[in-house]
């Protein structure tokens, strides 16, 4: 197993911790999955402009918005 995935993991258990603590974080991050695991609420930015905001768990499930910024849908499919 390569060092990158228990970092994540590692930074994933870090953020969740602090959180549960009462802390609130300002989290930027590429790892959306990471990302949207540990957040309540999520902006996508595209071009320095907020393209999308919403909880985190509903963008996790919005696969229109995964697609169009994100390019999550079209890994899955291909």
């Amino acid at each position: 197993m390569s060092l990158v995935p228990l970092i994540v993991r590692e930074v994933g258990h870090i953020v969740s911790q602090l959180k549960s603590e009462g802390l609130s974080i300002l989290l930027i991050e590429q790892n959306v999955p990471l990302a949207l695991r540990v957040s309540d609420y999520a902006y996508i930015l595209y071009f320095s402009e907020i393209a999308h905001h919403s909880g985190a768990k509903e963008l996790a499930e919005d696969k229109e918005i995964q697609a169009e910024y994100i390019g999550a849908a079209k890994r899955e499919t291909g």
